[in-house]
């Protein structure tokens, strides 16, 4: 797509700001039954260039799907809550690390948080915690921990919570997930 496919208004109040807000002219999107993001209209891209031509990744009616997951609200707010390729499985149920990340950002202290599947010979896979404090608010993670079980269903509580590495790479804006990962298989 071009740039923009949602964007919220200037009046919006503070709560739309967390949305990625309505779509726009010439643009439209749809929730798949997996909760994945598709978008398709004018400004949709003709495809991918090949040494053989262009690829076209879109299903029969034209819909590309975006690798992001999300919904629209009751007002038409699109809201991305993560990406289909970051989805791990731990004891038979879907874990999305955004999910978690959310949860633990509301909380005091946190300014920012990656979180990572774990191997476990139990249940497949479990989420781990790597939480950056803001100065002078850093808290324990047993604390943390606790403070979640009241947000969170037991299996996507976090293992164990890591302080953020002072070496963390930047990828762009965000933190390189690949990066925490390998920090678990050292």
């Amino acid at each position: 797509m071009a740039s923009q496919v949602t964007t919220t208004a200037p009046q919006d109040d503070r709560e739309r700001l967390y949305t990625s807000g309505r779509v726009l002219k010439h643009r439209e999107i749809r929730i798949s039954n997996d909760r994945e993001i598709l978008v398709k209209g004018k400004t949709l891209f003709t495809g991918y260039v090949t040494q053989t031509g262009i690829e076209t990744p879109f299903d029969g009616a034209g819909w590309f799907a975006t690798g992001d997951l999300g919904r629209v609200d009751a007002d038409g707010y699109l809201v991305v809550t993560g990406r289909k390729d970051n989805m791990f499985v731990s004891g038979g149920e879907n874990i999305y690390p955004e999910e978690i990340e959310e949860a633990i950002r509301q909380l005091a202290g946190v300014d920012d948080v990656i979180v990572v599947p774990v191997d476990d010979e139990k249940f497949g896979q479990r989420p781990v915690a790597f939480v950056k404090y803001v100065p002078g608010k850093e808290r324990s993670p047993e604390i943390l921990l606790k403070e979640l079980g009241k947000h969170l269903p037991k299996f996507k509580i976090p293992t164990s919570i890591h302080t953020w590495p002072a070496d963390v790479p930047q990828a762009g804006i965000k933190s390189s997930r690949a990066y925490f990962q390998s920090l678990l298989n050292r």
